[in-house]
């Protein structure tokens, strides 16, 4: 209860100083339990006054004649929400909680009972007492739905009297109804609460909610639903009543996926996702993600579907962006997968710049409106970093060319063309394009039409073209590789799709790179094949041109490894005159089986070119020789010796004496156009497997016109050609080219060509030697005779 109205409100520091000590005990008691403080102030929600609660006061006094009745809230002040029989101002004033008697009442061990209040020890001293207010006292304590008392019911008189057990039951029971009001009207003021939190968190979010009726096909959404097709809820044309209304707004490649997974989730009871296109009125289209969840009824039918919808237009269109940037980036990195195996001799005309070449076209207009690619020679000053900043422009153009160009629009194209012909004849010391050289670094152009022009003298014929083109933005790269500088990649923007995005810009990066790493290794590749080239010169010598005899020799080398391998040949004439025909394959086509094939085939030639042995002797001198060196290795030889005695030197025909250390035979030619392999009287093993073993010779009489042909497996065996089938395909080519009188030159080249794939998987050797007539002079496709100091250039006769 309060004290009366009329009592000034600064009487409260000098009322605290009367009020007895065991109220002051209770208020700290209620004050530092902080939970049930914060389930009082809960409470706080409702109003004070509300018609349910003065009507329970004042049943209460009604019920038990009381005199005054009062509700009260005991939160960190006493708060009086409504009563009977009080002061006008009384409802919803506050006091300290050790003013009133309330916070005896509860916290007292059950209700509290006060029949004669002045001469009661636990409250005479109260401030109500005293004042004469309170004469007798009965109060229940509030307990909330936390457990914990958060406020106070009593009934008081001014006159002592007493209170029955009845009384006290009532009392009870009304203060069960007025927590029950209390709780009803926090939990409503906290729901509205949070749905004007939920609607204004969705707001924020762009989060729009619906409902379906899954019966009925019914729908409910709201403004925020409306918001986000672009439909205005208070205009008839607009309104969404229907999930028919819902799909005609949905873009009709998006139609059969949204009914699929609404189907899904019906069928379930299970929870809804999806992702569409909506289509507003003005024809534009947005990304919308619905989540949503199937509630079903008692008997586990579907009734309704909740959900909300938010959109997400911005990170589909971030995913598109990163997926066509990736796609980009595969397909440019497949342009140049086959630079790696660039062939090519001369800086203008290998795999790599081909396949730069061709980029121009691919980077229109994913990264810009206009691409120009230049290169850089490679012993141009601007390839050179260092040298590249101190560099007179003079020095920077030279070496510097555009190798391609392309612009989105075909109307400009002749134009793009048009500046990249001339510009560099025509650039000033302060080019865009030079600075990026010098600084090697890229370098974005703003205002690219006025300030690239800039860089030209007026008179220039790249300036008509450039304002022609009318670049918005520039983008110049330089393609870098190992610290060189190999080109630009120059890219522009038109004014109508203005400057470069960040993404652009970041994958115009990558690009760069990625081409600079391919001109790099493209670069590097030819350099290896330089040096394996002369390497392989080095190792495979001049055949000799004994008279009467034309030789022929060809290598080639596998696709996929350097120009340098495991396969050799070598023709040599002996001291006494006889020529020998050597052919050879170490294990693998690559610069390790060079170098043991340069041991074999050196050993082998020593051997044979210190004597007049024949190819059995020196193939098994030659393995003796390779275990005791420890040359770890393997190799198929075939060594053939021709020779002739005085009578087949009148009867025109030569001998042929061979042995093979397991090569492919060799093919004869005979003058008539027959073909014959030679087979080996025995079926000795390699080279570097057993010298202990001997080996066998094999010979035969050849006429004058006969051709043969050794080579090494390369030639007839691949992974999809065994070797038989191979021997048999090189043996009707043979045939076939024989018909045709081909010069020697013509048939080796014309056998390569028939037998080879564009890419062989292996090298390749080939000699061939035709025995001309000898009652004729020399005939001149064979060419000069090429014999060594001392050695006769006719055949030796063999007594």
């Amino acid at each position: 209860m309060e004290r009366s109205a009329e009592q000034p409100s600064d009487d409260r520091t000098t009322s605290v100083a009367k009020v007895p000590e065991s109220a002051v005990t209770a208020a700290h008691t209620l004050l530092s339990d902080v939970r049930r403080v914060r389930a009082a102030e809960r409470l706080l929600a409702a109003k004070p006054g509300a018609p349910g609660l003065e009507r329970i006061a004042l049943l209460a006094g009604q019920l038990l004649g009381a005199t005054a009745t009062q509700v009260s809230l005991l939160g960190r002040e006493h708060v009086v929400l409504a009563g009977t029989g009080l002061s006008p101002s009384a409802v919803g004033s506050s006091t300290a909680l050790e003013e009133t008697m309330c916070t005896l009442s509860i916290t007292s061990d059950g209700p509290m009972i006060v029949e004669d209040a002045p001469s009661d020890a636990r409250v005479q001293d109260m401030p109500a007492v005293t004042s004469g207010e309170v004469g007798a006292y009965l109060g229940v304590a509030l307990t909330g739905s936390a457990g914990v008392p958060v406020g106070s019911l009593c009934v008081f008189d001014p006159a002592p009297r007493s209170w029955t057990a009845a009384d006290v039951r009532t009392l009870q029971q009304l203060a069960f109804l007025i927590v029950s009001e209390l709780e009803l009207t926090a939990l409503s003021i906290e729901h509205e609460a949070s749905n004007t939190l939920l609607e204004l968190a969705a707001q924020a979010a762009g989060v729009g909610a619906f409902t379906l009726h899954v019966p009925s096909g019914r729908v409910t959404w709201d403004e925020q639903m409306h918001a986000l097709f672009g439909l205005d809820p208070a205009d008839p044309d607009e309104q969404v009543t229907s999930l028919s209304d819902v799909m005609a707004r949905i873009h009709p490649d998006d139609r059969a996926d949204v009914t699929s997974r609404l189907t899904e989730a019906v069928d379930t009871l299970g929870d809804f996702f999806t992702v569409y296109r909506a289509v507003r009125p003005d024809g534009s289209l947005r990304w919308l993600q619905a989540r949503g969840r199937i509630l079903a009824g008692t008997d586990r039918t579907p009734v309704r579907l909740i959900g909300t919808t938010h959109d997400v237009t911005e990170e589909q269109e971030g995913a598109q962006r990163t997926a066509a940037r990736f796609n980009l980036l595969v397909e440019v990195t497949e342009a140049l997968s086959t630079t790696s195996n660039d062939s090519g001799h001369g800086a203008t005309n290998s795999v790599a710049e081909r396949a730069v070449q061709g980029l121009a076209e691919l980077l229109v207009p994913a990264l810009g409106d206009w691409c120009v690619i230049s290169l850089v020679d490679d012993d141009a000053p601007a390839a050179d970093p260092a040298r590249a900043r101190t560099a007179h422009v003079n020095e920077l153009r030279r070496g510097l060319r555009d190798l391609s160009s392309w612009h989105r629009d075909p109307q400009r194209r002749a134009a793009a063309e048009s500046y990249a012909l001339h510009r560099f004849d025509e650039i000033g010391d302060d080019a865009f394009i030079l600075r990026a050289l010098r600084h090697s670094r890229p370098l974005l152009v703003t205002e690219a039409t006025k300030n690239i022009g800039a860089t030209f003298p007026s008179e220039a014929y790249s300036l008509r073209a450039l304002d022609d083109l009318a670049p918005h933005s520039a983008y110049m790269l330089p393609l870098r590789g190992r610290g060189r500088t190999l080109g630009i990649l120059s890219l522009f923007t038109s004014r109508e799709r203005g400057p470069f995005s960040d993404e652009e810009l970041m994958t115009a990066r990558d690009v760069a790179d990625r081409i600079g790493l391919a001109l790099d290794a493209s670069r590097l590749h030819r350099q290896h094949q330089h040096i394996a080239e002369g390497l392989q010169r080095s190792l495979l010598t001049s055949p000799v041109q004994p008279d009467h005899l034309q030789i022929v020799v060809r290598y080639m080398a596998a696709a996929e490894a350097a120009q340098v391998g495991g396969d050799w040949y070598d023709a040599f004439i002996q001291p006494g005159g006889a020529t020998v025909l050597v052919i050879g394959d170490v294990l693998g086509h690559d610069v390790r089986s060079a170098a043991a094939m340069s041991q074999v085939r050196s050993t082998v030639r020593a051997f044979g070119a210190i004597g007049d042995e024949g190819p059995a002797a020196i193939l098994r001198q030659t393995d003796e020789v390779m275990r005791t060196l420890m040359i770890d290795t393997t190799a198929t030889a075939l060594a053939a010796r021709l020779e002739q005695d005085g009578d087949e030197v009148e009867r025109g025909i030569t001998r042929v004496r061979w042995s093979s250390a397991g090569h492919p035979p060799a093919m004869l030619i005979n003058p008539d156009g027959t073909v014959t392999a030679l087979a080996d009287v025995g079926h000795d093993l390699l080279l570097g497997v057993e010298p202990s073993l001997p080996r066998h010779e094999s010979e035969l009489l050849l006429d004058r016109g006969a051709t043969l042909l050794l080579f090494t497996d390369g030639l007839v065996e691949r992974r999809d050609q065994p070797l038989g089938e191979g021997l048999e395909r090189l043996r009707d080519t043979l045939q076939r080219l024989a018909a045709d009188g081909s010069s020697l030159d013509d048939l080796v080249d014309a056998a390569l060509a028939a037998m080879l794939p564009s890419h062989p998987e292996d090298d390749a050797a080939v000699l061939a030697v035709r025995l001309h007539r000898q009652d004729r002079p020399r005939p001149a496709e064979a060419g000069p005779n090429r014999v060594p100091p001392g050695v006769p250039a006719e055949p030796p006769i063999v007594a």
